[in-house]
Order: structure tokens, then sequence, then C-alpha cells
């Protein structure tokens, strides 16, 4: 029965603190009764004067077999004693949690009854308006609910961690130490209520492994405890020892059995569950330097553990299924990093080892398999389930753990880091060594004719290198993948650096010989990688003689960076991520530009239209070889080039930091009708007719934006049209730099020669 409000604020929690005090009084008491047994009854029996058969029944039965129950005894009393005080510590802390917020509805000007329902009295008893309308009866009504669930769930915080302390209690007096007397006391005792809560939690777990369903009421003690414990450590530790390696493995996949298998009951509960267990091993792994060897003592039994499972096939039911053409089984590290994904940031020293580990038993160099991973069909691309669920399963265990390490950037900084030894092996091998086609495909007969099949290629999986691609764009920025970028864009160490550099020098090697060399699945990542360094980016396309960029010291050429801009741009998302960096970066400069600058025709005037229009031609050679290269294709130029023209503030620009005012001034200026005039006809034009579209039917997007922040500066139109005056002579510079830049993306793509 769950205890209500009443219970709660009327409980003398001081008992408790009395209780534990006496319980292990009572385990020194029954201490000390040991030794006198130990020394004034057995130590009498080991002398010369009790000699024969009695003598050796005493030894070896009855005194041997007292003396451990009051060994037992002391055990089980002390425990009971730390367990009273650990309960003591959770519901004080709890119940002050419930009065702190009846102490805050009532500042809101609630009256809390004696079963913690809330009426607006009227008045409020602070300085603080209330949040809602006193006036309106709905608005009054929907504050007193939400105050009133709001004590609720405190209250059930308090319930649930005394259905623990329960469990824990009735669990510390059984004896199963296995030794002395049946039914005795527990020599195995322990003092910590979330280590028997693990214990309980192991025993269901293991009946859900054994192919056994739970009961209604254990399936809601199962979630209780797995949800009020996830983030203890002696909990998470407990229930992992208990588990086993093995047992984490079979858990995980008789949970995703429920969740993705055809029953459609229960699927929000187990759900539930696979999130909680990800967080159980997250809270059991994690290394803190207060207590840094014994949790590495921990760290490295799981992990040892782990090896032995890792390569260990299992039954799961919904990829067996899904392979209509046979059986298959999956591998221990595949659901372990399957469950991975559910979790938050791992610590980097279990991701490291983790992928170190994995990476062990594939790479050839080191004597493993590069087709252990390997499973028929593309079931886990989500073809042939549900395709809404994606890629849940991580058939390939070692970008699932790094798919998981970019919620970790720090992490993955620090194993890709190029800087070190390791970090650059692990770099090299994972951009030029592995091997990524890891979808078996089953024989085919000859175009449906007699005679032998015709064996068919391994095939790289839809979601191949997703992992990969999120770790790099992490250990470049600093930042999560995925999550919205911060309003400031951030200075980047050494190591984010030299990361980058050694990623883009890799893949413009790669680009020189196939534009299309940078896999599809680490395109937008490559983008949101130099959206966090667009001064760097801009330096680089548009300074010459530059050795290091000033912002973040970037030491790339120009050639090498735009040849990866080529081919970043096989894609239009990633290619518009790239474009609308680049073009906040050209607004911010022309922003920075007086009055005076315009009309004195000032060297930073004249720097600015330089560099951007160089910048923003090199952007638009891209999109010119991009389209070029797509004529004999069935790709869409037109859908293609599209897609670049949206407005930036119409579309999600989470992978864009430090979009501000000057972005929204300005930006659109870029996508003017004017550029786009003949976007109708993009599919018929050769590289000659695209090249006039861009610089020739419309004015460049640095002109138009040079001419918008005249506009802004207060300038009128025939003082820009005067040919004689300096505004003219900017926009004319910043043409001619953009027909430069648009030389320069040919050199590099090798399209022409060297420019003088």
């Amino acid at each position: 029965m769950s205890l209500t409000y009443y219970d709660v604020m009327n409980a003398d929690l001081s008992t408790i603190k009395s209780a534990a005090t006496a319980w292990r009084n009572m385990g020194r008491k029954f201490g000390n009764l040991r030794d006198d047994y130990q020394t004034k009854v057995r130590g009498i029996a080991k002398g010369d004067t009790w000699q024969g058969q009695s003598a050796d029944m005493f030894f070896n039965t009855s005194s041997k077999a007292t003396s451990h129950e009051l060994f037992g005894a002391k055990k089980q009393a002390i425990a009971v004693g730390d367990l009273l005080d650990d309960a003591y510590r959770q519901l004080s802390s709890l119940k002050k949690a419930v009065e702190g917020v009846r102490d805050e509805a009532q500042a809101a000007g609630m009256h809390v009854n004696s079963s913690g329902r809330c009426f607006y009295k009227g008045y409020s008893t602070s300085s603080k308006e209330p949040d809602f309308d006193p006036k309106d009866a709905l608005s009054v009504e929907m504050a007193e609910q939400s105050w009133t669930d709001a004590i609720a769930k405190a209250v059930r915080a308090v319930s649930d961690a005394d259905t623990g302390i329960r469990l824990a209690l009735e669990a510390v007096t059984k004896d199963n130490d296995g030794k002395g007397a049946t039914r005795g006391f527990n020599s195995r005792a322990m003092g910590d209520v979330e280590k028997y809560e693990a214990k309980r939690a192991a025993e269901l777990g293991t009946k859900i492994n054994s192919g056994n369903e739970l009961q209604p009421k254990e399936m809601t003690e199962f979630r209780r405890i797995m949800r009020d414990n996830k983030e203890d450590t002696a909990y998470s530790r407990t229930l992992l020892n208990s588990l086993g390696a093995d047992g984490v493995v079979q858990l995980t996949n008789k949970l995703n059995d429920r969740i993705h298998g055809g029953r459609s009951d229960g699927k929000k509960e187990f759900s539930g569950l696979e999130k909680q267990l990800a967080g159980v091993v997250k809270t059991a792994t994690t290394v803190d330097e207060k207590a840094r060897s014994s949790d590495q003592r921990f760290l490295k039994s799981f992990l040892a553990d782990m090896k032995k499972v890792g390569v260990k096939e299992y039954d799961l039911n919904v990829v067996d299924d899904a392979q209509a053409n046979g059986s298959q089984q999956t591998r221990g590290y595949q659901s372990l990093a399957t469950l991975m994904q559910q979790g938050g940031a791992y610590d980097k020293e279990f991701l490291h080892e983790l992928a170190d580990d994995i990476r062990s038993v594939e790479d050839p160099a080191k004597g493993g398999d590069p087709e252990i991973w390997n499973l028929y069909g593309t079931y886990a691309d989500g073809k042939q389930i549900d395709i809404s669920e994606g890629g849940w399963f991580k058939n390939d265990p070692l970008d699932g753990v790094l798919n998981a390490m970019s919620r970790n950037p720090e992490a993955a900084t620090q194993y890709l880091d190029p800087s070190s030894k390791q970090g650059a092996d692990r770099l090299d091998y994972l951009q030029n060594e592995r091997d990524w086609k890891q979808i078996d495909r089953l024989d085919v007969s000859d175009n449906g004719k007699s005679g032998p099949a015709i064996a068919r290629q391994d095939a790289v999986g839809n979601y191949a290198r997703q992992g990969l691609g999120n770790a790099l764009e992490a250990a470049m920025t600093g930042h999560v993948p995925g999550t919205p970028a911060p309003d400031t864009i951030p200075k980047h160490n050494d190591s984010q650096v030299a990361i980058l550099e050694e990623v883009v020098t890799t893949y413009s090697e790669k680009a020189r010989v196939d534009q299309s060399a940078i896999p599809d699945n680490l395109r937008e990542n490559m983008a949101a990688a130099l959206a966090y360094y667009p001064t760097d980016v801009y330096e680089i396309l548009g300074k010459d003689g530059m050795e290091k960029s000033q912002e973040n010291e970037v030491s790339i050429d120009r050639e090498v960076m735009t040849r990866f801009i080529r081919g970043v741009g096989e894609d239009e998302g990633a290619m518009k991520v790239v474009q609308d960096s680049q073009s906040i970066e050209v607004a911010k400069n022309l922003d920075r530009l007086s009055r005076d600058d315009f009309s004195q025709g000032s060297d930073l005037a004249f720097g600015t239209l330089k560099e951007g229009g160089q910048v923003l031609g090199t952007l638009d050679g891209v999109r010119v070889d991009v389209l070029d290269d797509m004529a004999n294709e069935r790709i869409s130029r037109e859908e293609w080039d599209g897609k670049l023209n949206y407005h930036i503030l119409g579309t999600p620009v989470t992978a864009i930091p430090g979009v501000g005012d000057v972005a929204q001034r300005s930006i659109d200026v870029i996508t003017s009708d004017a550029a786009n005039a003949n976007i109708d006809e993009i599919e018929s034009m050769t590289r000659e007719k695209l090249i006039d579209l861009f610089s020739n039917d419309g004015d460049p997007g640095v002109v138009r934006m040079a001419s918008e922040r005249m506009n802004a500066l207060g300038f009128q139109s025939e003082e820009k049209a005067a040919t004689d005056g300096n505004l003219q002579e900017l926009l004319k510079e910043g043409k001619s730099f953009y027909n430069l830049g648009l030389l320069d993306e040919k050199q590099a793509t090798g399209e022409v020669g060297q420019r003088n």
C-alpha cells in the first residue's frame, strides 16, 4: 500500500535512527559473544583435556556451526543498522522535498489540506505575483491541479523509497550463505538498500532471460527498481555483477524482441526498461577521479567479462525472423552497442577501451576477422522490419560505440587525436583501412537460368559510418551533433584542430581522384564541422598567401579545402550548411564596414569585397561543378540546386553556430529572384551557361550583399551607380574576385590549369 501525504508529513523518522543504533549495538554484542565463545569454549576444546569422538563431533559440527551463527548474527544485526541508517537518510531527504513543494505551493497562494490537495486561497503569502490569472476559474483550477500533482509526485518518491527499504529489510534476514544452521543468520548481509534492490532486479531480469513472462505486479516492481536506481553506483554495479555480461546481453535481446517484435502489448514498458538498463551500464562504468582505483577495477572486470561474450552468438528473434532465407544469430558486442544507444554520455575510459576491444576482434592487422559482424539482409536499415525504426540494431558495434562516443565530445577528441600515436592509428584505421561492408547478401542464380548461383559481394549498409560521422563532428567541434548550436562560436583546442586538418586533408586527397569519395553518411557531419570554423574557412578560401588562419590556427591549403568542400557538396543539405555558414561570415564582415569605409574606398572595404567575393565565388564554383557532373545522372539538378536556395531562417539551422541579427538582415540577399530567374531551365544548362547564371544573369551574392549594406548606411541608388565613385569600384572588385573564386574552384577540382 502506497504512502499518503498525511503519512509522510506525520512520520517521526527519528525512531528509525534510534533503531539503527540499537541494531548496531546488538551486532557488537554478538561479536563480543562470538569472541568469548571462540576463546572460552572452543579454546578449551582445543586443549588435551577433551579427546575422542565426542570432541571431534563438537569441533567438526556443533561448535563450528555455533561460531558461524554468532558471526552471522553480528553481520546481520550491523547490516540491519546500516540499512536503517540508509533508510533514514533517504526518507529524510525525500520528506524535506515534499515539504519544499508544499512551501512553494503555499507561497503561490495555495492552501494544502491533509490529503495533499491544493486550493487557491485568494491571496499570495509572497511578494511574487501568481503565474496564473486569479480571476479566471479555469486558470485557477489548472494551477491547483498542477500544485496537487507536484506534491503527489514528491510523495510517490517517498513511497517508492519506502518500498525499496522494505525489500532490503526482508532480504537481509534470509540466510543465503550456505553455512551454519539451516535458516540461521545471514553472514553475507549487506547494509545498502540499493544492493538488495539490484539483487531483486537481477532475479526479475533473469526470469525474463529464461523466457518467462513477468506477472503484472513483478513488472511494476521491476520498472520501479530500475527507474529509481539507474543512477546509483552501488545498485548498478551489483546488478551488472549479478547478471554478468552474458545476462546483460540476453536481457537486451529479450527486451528488443518485445520492443521491435510483432506483439503490440508492453512495448512502452520494455522500451523504458531498455533505457534504464542503458543508464545502469553508464553509471556502473563511470570512473570518478575521487574513487579512481575502485572504479577502474570494476570497469576492467566488466570489460573482461564482455570480452568473453562479445563474439559469442545469441538468439535475437527480430533479427532471425527478418531473414527469410535462413537463420542467423547476433553477437554480444552488437547487442551491447545497441543498448548503449539508449544511454547518455558514457565515460571516456569505458568508451575508449570498449572501442579498442571491438576493433581487436575485427582488424586483420590484430588477428581479427573483418566479417565477424556480417549479417544477411539489411533489416537493421529498416527494410525488413518497420522502416520507421531505422537502424535501431547496431549490427556494426564499433560504429555504434563511436555514435555513443559522440555524446561525449571530449572522449571523441581524445580517441581520434592524430597528435598521439594511438589516435593517429585509430583515425587512419577508420578512414582508410576498415572494411565497412558488413551486409551479407545471398547468392542468386544467373538471371533465373539453371546453373550454379552467382556469389554477390558484401554490401555497405544504409547506416554505415553514421557513428563515425557523429564522432568526427564531435571530436572536431566539441559539440554534440544534432543538438542546438551555441549563439557564439567556440574557440577550438589544438587536438580538435589537428583532427580537422587530418580529416580535411585525407578526404580532400580522396576527392582528387573521386569527387564522391566522401561517404554519404559523413557529408552532413563534415559540413557541420566546417560551420564551427567559419572564420578559418573564410580566411582559407578568401585570403592569399596564408599559412595558418588567425582564429584557430588551422593550416589547410586553399586548394585542399576547396576539394574537400566539393566532396561535401555531393549532398545538397551539407552544401547548404557550408554556403549559409560562409554567407553569414561575409555578411558579418560587410556589417563591420562604416559609411566612410565605403565612400572613401578604404583598404578594409576593398579587402572585405575581395575576400568575400572570392569565398562566395569558390562556393558557387562548387555548385556549378556538382551540377555539371550531374548532367548525365538521374539525379535532378534542379532539385539539388533548389534546395540550396531556401531562406536560411526558414529551415533548421541547428548545425550552424553564431546565427544572429546580421544573418537575419543579409542572408536572404543570396537567394534573390535575379540570381535564380532561370532556375527552371537548370536541367539543360551546360557548364558555361551555369557560370553565366551565377556570374552574369544576376549580380553575384557578394555584390548584392554589399549593395544591401550600402542601402543600410544611407547611400542612394545614384551614388552606387556613379561610375567615378568608390562605391562602383568596390562592387566591381567584389565581382572580379567572385569570378576569380569560380576559377579557383575549377583549378582545385582539375577542370582547368593553373591561373596566373
